[in-house]
């Protein structure tokens, strides 16, 4: 592409907002003065598809392709102080579709009611600078492929496919082959694998796929494909709906599929697929006279971290709530040695009033290590938990002088989960509170307030036995 078509040529842009169905590409928009050149370069240079430009990609999302000489610039006037510019081209040959000898290429779509209200308080503006938009050069022979706008006009972009004709062969070969080719499109994807990092246990990373089985049906009719060693699929197909989907057995885990898609006459379609190890635990929790605890979260944390540390590491750290009775199944589990919990992640709360428990009834120094494979199902794991009984926190929010702090917020959060609000509170015109809480907690209590010199904030931990009935909160003014 010539590098001159990267940008707005006689200082004149449009805006462009083209929809990822059509051009795949990433953009600056701006409103713009007319202060000449400069003021239209774009921030950041046009990225698009690596495939965005091969002929049988353009030609499956073009609307129509021709070949024009530009011939004229001009502008637009779209509303209000808000002008677009407008380039003419004589159209030579047709490729796809009919057209009058002159076609305007305009932007993708006209400026909304509001950037044309907001244009109201400047002098004459132009409608943006995108840096993928494309500048003719009067004079040159160029192949367009272009699309329609909202108002039924013709845009294009550098994103498009569209080039200098003395660019073009590769493109004129492809259409001067299709009158005698089959009438198929392309369908290209990718799959890839999570696993776990071999350098930090903690952590995960995604690698190709290769030799994935995926199926491809349209009606009655079925087709397969495999992924290459880079995890890649490439396949010609009749145009048509198809549903798209890996076969994997139940111990791998599909995210993203199956996907529908419709492929036209000479286009194509992209799909991607993630695929991960599916170990399951399946279990039950219970309380100590052998009722279901449903609702509550229950799962696994790999045995080699250490204790205290939270994951936020959803891949590894697999989760789930049990159903009414109680029961649960935690699947995507890659392999390793894990211990399963009720309440891992933050600790007990109001609705869910248990602390953390491992399998089978105690504290991570009583867990029992579980062994799960690649795919492994294991089943039958029961957790029984005692709930803790809910009690109140009273207490008061003081100065340092000891006046009281009237309307402080209290939150109260697990002090091994901060963060996780349990019950909020605040003061009375005495600076008195009340906050709900759970006997047997260690708790981390923080109360704020605004004062004339700016917000002040204090924190203090407290474990909650039976009942606290005169905390003593002071903040310093």
């Amino acid at each position: 592409m010539d590098a001159n078509n990267r940008k707005p040529a006689d200082g004149v842009g449009f805006e462009r907002q083209v929809p990822m169905r059509r051009h795949s590409f990433r953009s600056v928009l701006l409103l713009v003065l007319l202060t000449g050149p400069a003021a239209n370069r774009a921030a950041e240079a046009c990225s698009c598809m690596a495939m965005a430009n091969a002929p049988w990609f353009a030609a499956g999302h073009a609307d129509a392709v021709f070949i024009a000489t530009a011939v004229d610039q001009g502008e637009e006037h779209v509303g209000g102080h808000l002008y677009r510019s407008v380039q003419t081209l004589a159209v030579t040959r047709t490729l796809r579709g009919t057209f009058s000898p002159l076609v305007t290429i305009v932007s993708y779509n006209p400026p909304g009611e509001k950037e044309i209200a907001a244009s109201l308080s400047q002098d004459k503006m132009w409608a943006g600078t995108n840096s993928c938009d494309y500048h003719f050069r009067r004079g040159e022979e160029y192949l367009v492929y272009a699309t329609r706008t909202s108002d039924g006009r013709w845009t294009t972009s550098l994103c498009s496919g569209t080039k200098p004709l003395a660019d073009a062969r590769a493109d004129l070969d492809y259409f001067a082959s299709l009158p005698g080719a089959e009438p198929t499109g392309r369908l290209y994807g990718s799959i890839d694998r999570t696993i776990l990092d071999a350098g930090d246990p903690t952590k995960t990373r995604r690698v190709p796929a290769p030799g994935i089985t995926v199926a491809l049906s349209a009606g009655s009719t079925g087709f397969t494909a495999t992924t290459d060693a880079e995890g890649k699929l490439a396949v010609p197909l009749p145009p048509g709906d198809y549903s798209v989907a890996p076969v994997v057995p139940e111990s791998v885990r599909v995210y993203g599929g199956p996907r529908q898609i419709t492929l036209a006459r000479s286009g194509c379609a992209e799909v991607t697929f993630s695929l991960t190890s599916n170990g399951r635990i399946e279990g039950r929790v219970v309380r100590d006279d052998g009722s279901a605890v449903p609702r509550v979260m229950v799962g696994v944390i790999p045995v080699t971290t250490p204790e205290g540390q939270r994951l936020d590491n959803l891949t590894i750290a697999r989760g789930t709530a049990t159903d009414e009775r109680g029961q649960f199944t935690i699947d995507a589990i890659l392999p390793g040695t894990y211990l399963l919990a009720v309440n891992p992640g933050f600790g007990p709360d109001l609705q869910s009033p248990y602390a953390t428990t491992y399998y089978p009834a105690g504290g991570r120094r009583e867990a029992l290590a579980i062994d799960i494979g690649d795919g492994e199902r294991k089943t039958d794991y029961t957790i029984t938990v005692t709930p803790l009984t809910e009690t109140n926190i009273l207490g008061r929010v003081v100065f340092n002088d000891g006046k009281p702090v009237a309307g402080a917020g209290i939150v109260i959060y697990p002090a091994d989960a901060p963060g996780h609000v349990v019950s909020t509170a605040t003061t009375d015109s005495s600076g008195a509170f009340r906050l709900r809480a759970l006997a047997g907690v260690t708790y981390l209590i923080r109360a704020g307030t605004h004062t004339a010199d700016g917000d002040r904030q204090t924190e203090t931990q407290l474990f909650v036995g039976e009942r606290v009935d005169d905390l003593r909160i002071s903040i310093r003014r």
